[in-house]
């Protein structure tokens, strides 16, 4: 039981909320070329030509940097996508391996008894900074294929996890049930509070209050 967490984290996608995050703020901050198009229009009316050629290159760079980072974020949403689903069918195996771990802790309380940690097989997330945009096309275009390599592979390992049933040792029987349930998620109730008490002051607290109103 404890081994499964490594087999279960193996096909785990990558988290990249950092990086989606990043991709997020730079492609609103992008939004800058529609201002150097107006600065470029500008220095063309009033003869600027070196200047507006240099509003229009940054123009330019802004425009190509929104479409990579709008195009970047969408493949980024789409993994996140696969890595909630992960979360959802690997719950409660991974809930049965770091228990199993537990146990195996509990047990092996001898300094000459050893258990290694944990470890997750997981790939590692990207940094969390803005990835750089490629040079040219042929690099985009095979990283937008591996990344859909990628999540076909998760989709179909998924597929395969999803109805699969565990049948019982006479097949004219049923199964027993789902091979990996999912856990039901449940809505917590509000947690009910008590009224608070109706504290009356002291009469004494009284007079002393009416007595500083008068003299005010």
């Amino acid at each position: 039981m404890q081994a499964t967490y490594q087999a279960e984290t193996q096909w785990a996608p990558p988290h990249v909320g950092a990086e989606l995050r990043q991709v997020r703020i730079a492609a609103h901050q992008a939004l800058d070329g529609v201002r150097a198009d107006a600065e470029a229009t500008a220095a063309r009316k009033q003869g600027q030509h070196e200047r507006a050629e240099c509003h229009e290159l940054l123009a330019r760079s802004a425009r190509a940097a929104e479409q990579f980072c709008r195009q970047h974020e969408q493949i980024d949403a789409g993994l996140m996508e696969d890595r909630q689903e992960w979360a959802r069918i690997t719950a409660r195996t991974l809930h049965l391996a770091i228990t199993a771990d537990s146990e195996l802790r509990h047990r092996h309380r001898h300094p000459s008894q050893f258990t290694e940690p944990l470890r997750s097989a997981e790939p590692e997330p990207p940094q969390d900074k803005l990835p750089p945009v490629p040079s040219d096309c042929a690099a985009t275009a095979e990283w937008i294929t591996r990344t859909a390599k990628q999540r076909a592979a998760f989709r179909e390992k998924a597929e395969e996890r999803r109805g699969l049933m565990v049948p019982t040792e006479d097949p004219d029987y049923e199964p027993e049930g789902e091979a990996w349930p999912t856990w039901p998620t449940t809505d917590r109730e509000a947690i009910l509070q008590p009224p608070k008490p109706n504290l009356r002051p002291s009469p004494r607290t009284t007079e002393r209050g009416a007595h500083w109103e008068a003299s005010t």
